[in-house]
């Protein structure tokens, strides 16, 4: 979302170069130094400067307040910032500055995305609608839209969003991941698939479509497949410790229990706080008659689970139990 958000702003910047509505009168030179510390902010975003972007913003807008490129800027920046509340206040602004702007659709957008984040999901449809209203042949905000409707579990609604914007883009790959993922919420899996094999034909780099394409084959046993869609994940991003603990579950389930040990130590490696590695990690080394490592992880996992997860907790302690109970027999 916001590399889209980025690449967006640079273009838009052209368009909103000498457009704004003066709300005051500003002298020329506090005019081009506002313009030169937007450009230094613009120039740090780049960098991923995001604190550095932010004071040179302040600063831009302090020599022009009318400066609407400055607050479109701002905004993006205090979305990297995590200050989403900071950045729905500069969409407001530059949406008040300028209203008739010619790509103000994109602003909505950008404003229901934020408003998206803080959970406002009454505020972020209302920004997509306006969006869209304002550019009928948004594919983009059809699929924040969706996504938006898929959280509050208005999956119809969803699909229906998801379904024009890959009509409107066909080459919409994250549309088609979104979509397979509602797909999977109401039951419908070959569908599912079926979409998460299109998203993955057009971004075969798309590592969360392979992550959750393999989770939909391990729910249906595809053990091997899913192994297959993990490796492909683990190499995109080595680091991805949810992967090897989902990949090592279906070595547990194929009887590969020395591999299963091994993707659980990468996952506990990665992540000390992994209860469900812990857990089959303990669940494979019993099965390799290793009775002390299996007990010494399921208690680790029962304790881990105690404070955070009810459920799980319940679950961990009839795994203990039957553990005990084979090692007496």
């Amino acid at each position: 979302m916001k590399k889209y958000i980025l690449t967006i702003i640079l273009t838009i910047l052209i368009f909103f170069s000498n457009k704004c509505i003066a709300f005051a009168e500003i002298s020329q030179a506090d005019i081009n130094k506002s313009n030169q510390y937007k450009d230094l902010g613009l120039q740090s975003i780049n960098n991923k400067e995001y604190n550095k972007a932010e004071d040179y913003l302040d600063k831009a807008i302090s020599k022009n307040p009318n400066n609407v490129d400055a607050y479109v800027i701002r905004a993006l920046c205090k979305s990297n910032l995590k200050d989403d509340k900071g950045a729905i206040s500069d969409f407001d602004m530059a949406i008040q500055l300028n209203p008739k702007f010619e790509r103000i659709h994109d602003l909505y957008c950008f404003r229901g995305a934020s408003k998206f984040i803080l959970k406002d999901f009454k505020g972020a449809l209302a920004d997509y609608n306006k969006a869209i209203q304002l550019n009928p042949s948004y594919s983009e905000a059809y699929h924040y839209r969706g996504y938006c409707k898929e959280t509050i579990g208005d999956y119809q609604g969803a699909l229906t969003d998801y379904n024009k914007a890959i009509q409107l883009n066909p080459s919409y790959s994250e549309a088609y991941h979104y979509r397979g993922y509602c797909k999977e919420k109401i039951g419908d899996y070959q569908g599912a698939l079926a979409d998460y094999d299109k998203a993955i034909q057009l971004n075969a780099n798309f590592e969360i479509a392979y992550y959750f394409r393999g989770n939909l084959k391990g729910e249906l046993k595809d053990y091997k497949g899913a192994i297959a869609d993990y490796d492909k994940v683990i190499l995109l991003n080595p680091n991805n410790n949810l992967a090897y603990t989902k990949r090592g579950n279906c070595k547990l389930q194929l009887y590969d229990y020395e591999e299963a040990v091994i993707d659980a130590n990468r996952a506990i490696q990665l992540d000390p706080n992994n209860i469900y590695a812990y857990t089959f990690r303990g669940l494979a080394k019993g099965a390799l008659n290793d009775y002390q490592g299996a007990m010494q992880d399921l208690n680790k996992a029962k304790n881990m689970a105690a404070d955070t997860d009810t459920e799980l907790y319940l679950q961990i302690l009839e795994i203990i139990k039957s553990a005990e109970n084979d090692i007496q027999d």
